[in-house]
């Protein structure tokens, strides 16, 4: 391991990123069924907001890694957090579900995709005994 402890450092924040992004993501069930009631939206309607969201994360994985070979961790990672704050602030003002689509879908989404990959990413260089504790840790909160 380089510089000392640093390493675990680096694990407790890829920990922190990725609790928030997907904790902020999979709570979405919580609110499943007051979005219905206060949207008066389908079912259908509503899963699509978390479908939207997924997608996204997801297809925007490998480039989110891409981007921070490029560009370093810290600055795509710290871009995520922007799309993850900016997505969920503005979806505390939805007033309708193409709005969520819009706003929690699309910043959690981007957000995620961001931080995810290049948060586990920059876990490994740190170590070299441990590499495996360390990456499970970084991603420990998955459901």
């Amino acid at each position: 391991m380089k510089h000392g402890n640093y390493g675990w450092v680096v694990v407790l924040c890829a920990f922190t990123l990725m609790f928030v992004g997907f904790g902020a993501a999979y709570s979405f069930a919580v609110f499943f069924r007051a979005f219905e009631a206060e949207f008066g939206a389908s079912r259908a309607n509503i899963s699509l907001v978390f479908s939207l969201c997924a997608f996204l994360y997801f297809l925007l994985g490998a480039p989110g890694g891409m981007l921070a070979d490029r560009h370093g961790t810290r600055i795509v990672a710290l871009a995520g957090v922007g799309f993850l704050t900016a997505g969920l602030a503005a979806a505390s003002y939805a007033r309708s579900v193409e709005v969520l689509y819009a706003t929690y879908s699309i910043g959690l989404g981007i957000g995620i995709g961001l931080t995810y990959v290049p948060s586990v990413g920059a876990v490994q260089p740190w170590f070299t005994h441990n590499r495996a504790f360390a990456s499970g840790l970084s991603g420990a909160h998955r459901p």
